[in-house]
Formats: structure tokens, sequence, C-alpha cells
């Protein structure tokens, strides 16, 4: 028997702890077959097949900014309307918001088939070994669209029907399945980019199946057919606008940062960078596992009116993230070769590599509290605020870093829009959580 969690009794740091350490660790979990992916791609196919995982990064961004906006907006809503105990219309957004998935995730594999080979041959000026990485990759991992939105779908849902800790056990085994077919498929049978794009759309169907098992038979959230009415729709979409937006902005940021890269440093530059960001993205994956754990229950406790509740959620998520930062911006400084060593044995690259890290681990320091904002004000239904907070940062703070500071710094001008981007977006999110700590609403008008 399982036993939920009452997200509107439970004592907030208990809750906090419930669901963002299950959280976490899967984030981590998929954090860690990331970084398997890239061990065996860089050991067993080369710096260049590295380099054409960092230029796939940003359409993979506005994939996963697609599932995100539905699903969050979705989830969000039904979590709202949960909190309310009006549970038939929580229910609806279940299933309205399964229906959307599925459309969205036939819209992105037709897009991105037909698109990318324009965008690669005729945009991009890439060597002809990285044009067929990226191609063997990226048409590859299409093919399982569907199963990684269904993941994004019922892990979400799941969580706010009170079982976080399923949905880590389950993401965990996805992980396993993907570390060993990596290992098969591209360490032992020498496949290349397809098997490592085969091994990582694989470990997403028997979770997805499982997830799916798991909603019938455990779950509050029945599935029947929704109602598409299109005020629905239009508050599931623009609620979870501010995901797709901030993911795409990351996307679009990211294609112009690779050009940035590759016209001054090369293809060793770009690989350079993406083994950074492979380091850096541990820490990311804990913030995005903070910002994901305290998303249901903003949400839950925000539609039972539980603002003080809401407050305190809001602030151990900061104050866990800050931490957290600055741990690892210690361990990225002084073991950054020794981590870039992990990918490749290039002494160029490494150095490279460890330079970057600098710059990043000095942004991670406050980019937690920066991801948890972006969550939390979608969680809360201000999907513009949120939309604000995650363009600075991933776009307009970056784009503006980019475009400046080279100018007056030369190559070091490169990264240090990496923490640029974060400053900005830090004072925002302050002028933010002073002025509306619960979306429209100020503290006096609501305790």
């Amino acid at each position: 028997m399982i036993k939920k969690i009452d997200l509107g009794k439970e004592k907030e740091l208990k809750l906090f702890y419930s669901y963002v350490v299950p959280a976490i660790l899967g984030m981590l979990a998929i954090n860690t077959a990331t970084i398997v992916d890239s061990y065996f791609i860089g050991n067993y196919i080369g710096a260049e097949a590295i380099g054409a995982i960092t230029l796939i990064g940003p359409f993979m961004s506005i994939m996963i900014g697609v599932a995100s906006m539905i699903v969050l907006g979705g989830v969000v809503l039904a979590g709202i309307e949960y909190g309310k105990g009006d549970f038939g219309k929580s229910n609806h957004y279940f299933n309205l918001t399964f229906v959307l998935t599925i459309i969205a995730g036939l819209i992105i594999w037709i897009t991105f088939y037909f698109s990318i080979s324009h965008i690669v041959i005729n945009v991009m000026d890439l060597s002809s070994n990285i044009i067929v990485y990226i191609f063997d990759y990226f048409y590859t991992i299409l093919i399982f669209t569907m199963a990684y939105m269904l993941m994004s779908f019922f892990s979400f849902f799941i969580k706010l029907d009170g079982m976080p800790n399923l949905v880590v056990l389950v993401t965990v085994l996805s992980v396993m399945i993907n570390i060993v077919l990596d290992y098969l498929l591209v360490g032992l049978l020498g496949f290349g980019m397809k098997g490592a794009a085969f091994a990582t759309g694989l470990s997403q169907i028997i979770p997805c199946i499982m997830f799916f098992m798991i909603t019938i038979k455990k779950s509050s959230f029945h599935f029947k057919i929704p109602k598409f009415n299109f005020n629905d729709i239009k508050l599931i979409l623009f609620n979870g606008s501010s995901e797709l937006l901030g993911l795409s902005a990351i996307g679009f940021a990211g294609y112009i940062y690779n050009i940035f890269i590759s016209k001054r440093l090369g293809v060793d530059g770009i690989s350079a960078f993406g083994i950074a960001m492979q380091i850096a993205n541990v820490a990311v994956m804990i913030f995005y596992g903070i910002s994901d754990g305290i998303q249901s229950i903003v949400s839950y406790n925000y539609g039972a009116k539980l603002f003080k509740r809401v407050e305190n959620l809001r602030n151990i998520a900061f104050t866990t993230s800050f931490i957290f930062g600055i741990l690892i911006c210690i361990g990225m400084i002084f073991y950054g070769e020794e981590l870039a060593t992990i990918f490749v044995k290039k002494e160029s690259i490494v150095k490279l590599s460890a330079e970057i890290m600098i710059y990043y681990a000095i942004a991670l320091t406050i980019l937690g509290v920066n991801l948890n904002a972006t969550t939390y004000y979608t969680a809360l239904g201000q999907p513009l605020k949120s939309a604000i907070i995650a363009i600075t940062r991933s776009f307009i703070g970056l784009i503006l870093g980019l475009i400046i500071l080279p100018y007056f710094f030369g190559e070091i001008g490169l990264w240090l829009p990496l923490i640029f981007s974060e400053l900005i977006t830090f004072v925002l999110v302050y002028f933010y959580v002073k002025k509306y700590p619960y979306g429209f609403k100020k503290i006096k008008e609501v305790i």
C-alpha cells in the first residue's frame, strides 16, 4: 500500500525534503545518464562527437520547452484545483494535458524531421564529420519523441498525486537501462552516435509504460476523454508559456553562443564548452530538482490559500539552492581539470574546459535561486513574471553579455556572460519577490 503525502498539512520542511530529495535524485540520475553518454561518445567516438552533441543541445531545449509548456501549464492548473478541493476539474486538466502532450509530440517530430537538415547544412559552417554525427544522433532520437513527452507528463502528475518516491524509482531504472545500453551499443558493438541515441531513446520506453501502469492502478487521476474547451486549452498554454519561452530562449542563445565560439576557437572550443556544460549540469540538475520538487506543493497550497506555507517553501528552496551553489562552485574551481579528463584527454581541450568551469562555477552560486524563481511564479499561475525571469536569464542577459563583453575582455569575454546574465536576473528576482511574493498579491493582503 502506497502512502500518499498530504500537501496541505505536512510540515513545510518535511514536505520540502519529501519532494525535493527524490526530485534531485531523479535529476542527478538523468544527468548521470547524460555524463555516461558523453563518456562513451568522447572516448569511443571522439571530441568532434562531443561537439556535435553540444550543437544539438539548443534544438533539444526547444523540444523540451514545448513539452514543459504543456505539462507544467496543465499540472499547475490541476494542482491549484486539487488544492481548492475540486478534483473533478483537476482530473479534467489531467486528461486535457495528456491529449495536448500527444498532439505536441507529433508536431515536434514532423517539424524537426523536415527542418533540421536545412538548419545544419545551410546555416551552420561545420565539417562533414560533425554534420554526420548530428544527423546520426538527432534523427535517431526523434523516433522516441513521444516517449520523452509522456515521461515528463506522467512524472509531474504522479508527484502532484503525492507519490514522488515512485517517480524517482522509475527514473533511476531509466538511467540504469541507458547506461547498460550505452555500454552495449557504443562500447562493445561500436554503433557510434546512432547507438548512443538508441540507448538514450530506448531507456525511455519501459519507464514510460511503468508510469502508465502506476497511473492506472495507483493514481487518483483517471483517464477519460476530455472536453475540448478553448479557454482551458488557452489557460494551459498560457500558464506554461514561460517554460517554452525560457527553454526556447536557452536554445536560441545556445545556438548563437555556439556560432561565436566556433568562429573564435573552432571545434576544440565547442568541445571544451560542451564538457564544461556537462559538469555544470550536475549543479543545474540539482537546482531543477529543487524547482520541480516545490512546483506541485506550491500550486496545491496556493490553491488552498495557505499563503504562509507557500512563502516558507519558497524561502527553503532559495536557501537550499544557494548553499548547493556555493559548495559546487568550490568543487568546480579546484577540480576542473580532473573533471574534464573524464571526457577527453587532449590537453588543450582539458585546460580550456577547466577555465570555462571557473566562470560557470561563479554563476552557479545564484543560478539556482533564479531557476527556483522561474518555477515558483509558474506554480502560482503567473506565467508572465516567470517568462520575464527566464528570458532575462537565458537570452537577454546572455546575448547582451556576448555582444558587449568580448569587445572589452577578448576571449575571456566569451565566458563572462555566464556570470553577467545570472547577476542581472538575480536583481530582477529580488525585485519580484519583494513586490509580488505571491504573484499579484502583496504580503499584507494575504496574511
